[in-house]
């Protein structure tokens, strides 16, 4: 199997996946030199190697240039919270956990936001403060961007929109 850089990370892992699961299902038969026969092996998934674009990707982390970048816990790195004392202190100490919960919850509150036609400046602030970025979210909330705007445009009221 091979990457590129031109293959957004999540289809590279889909690919690797399908290819998992494809290889498990109908397993492999190889002449073992050791034993004389052919034996079967079925590969087993032990670790994802990624870069750290391509990981922060796949686990929903804004980066290691965002204020909460932390793929483990949520510690707070912005500059707001590392000018006090007591910042500095808590910046220093592991964060509350994030967890598939809280990732999903940031998420569907994004989701939730772009339905309700928040401002992208507001749709950036609810990225930076939970640390939480996800482009297959991102494509879903720009779809319903583009959904509102067609539905307003085409004469329908904000009441009408917001009851979709």
């Amino acid at each position: 199997m091979s990457i590129s850089k031109d293959v957004s990370g999540e289809a590279q892992l889909s690919a690797a996946a399908d290819e998992l699961i494809e290889l498990h299902r109908t397993f492999i038969t190889v002449f073992d030199a050791s034993r004389q026969e052919n034996v079967m092996v079925r590969p087993h998934l032990l670790a994802i190697m990624a870069d750290n674009p391509m990981a922060a990707s796949l686990s929903s982390s804004i980066g290691m240039k965002g204020n909460r970048f932390c793929r483990l816990c949520h510690v707070d790195g912005s500059s707001l919270g590392l000018q006090t004392q007591d910042g500095m202190m808590a910046y220093l100490k592991e964060g509350d956990p994030r967890s598939a919960d809280s990732i999903k919850a940031a998420l569907w509150a994004q989701i939730e936001a772009s339905s309700a036609n928040v401002s992208e400046a507001e749709m950036k602030r609810l990225r930076t403060e939970t640390g939480t970025k996800d482009e297959a979210t991102k494509r879903q909330c720009d779809i319903l961007y583009t959904l509102r705007k067609e539905l307003e445009t085409s004469g329908r009221s904000r009441l009408e929109t917001d009851a979709l």
